[in-house]
């Protein structure tokens, strides 16, 4: 996963602050780089990723709650550069599989658009394979919705 720091509007309101675009695939790495980029409290991630690993997800997600980060999913993701120049970074920002993980990290989660932010089941693979460890998956997911406050 990459991050971005960009500045979605011009102006003094804090939607127009730097904010952070998070791009990619989640993986064991992800939180650590976050992390780096020594956020500010209360920034917003704009979140375009697919899931593929959920415990890397989780702990991505964790550690934005840790930093005091809110999440938004969903639209396109544009970076103001004058009063007449955007360009757009992302076209549809998506949150999908075990990224939703990440998302529901966020102190504050806004979805702006409903078709954004897709969960599935798990794996057949993953559950046919891993018997053994499918029951703490669980359990880890479990206590990881029930820190976020989602009952």
């Amino acid at each position: 996963m990459e991050f971005i720091d960009f500045v979605p509007c011009l102006g003094t309101s804090s939607i127009c602050g730097h904010q952070l675009l998070a791009i990619g695939t989640i993986d064991e790495n992800s939180a650590d780089k976050l992390r780096s980029m020594k956020p500010i409290i209360g920034t917003n991630i704009y979140l375009h990723a697919k899931g593929d690993n959920i415990l890397a997800a989780i702990k991505l997600g964790l550690t934005i709650r840790e930093l005091r980060l809110n999440t938004v999913v969903g639209n396109d993701y544009s970076e103001q550069l004058s009063s007449n120049e955007n360009v757009r970074l992302v076209e549809n920002g998506f949150t999908n599989s075990a990224a939703s993980f990440a998302f529901l990290g966020g102190v504050r989660r806004e979805i702006l658009n409903s078709k954004s932010f897709k969960v599935h089941k798990l794996s057949d693979d993953l559950v046919l394979n891993n018997k053994g460890e499918i029951q703490r998956i669980i359990v880890d997911i479990y206590r990881y919705l029930d820190f976020m406050g989602i009952k």
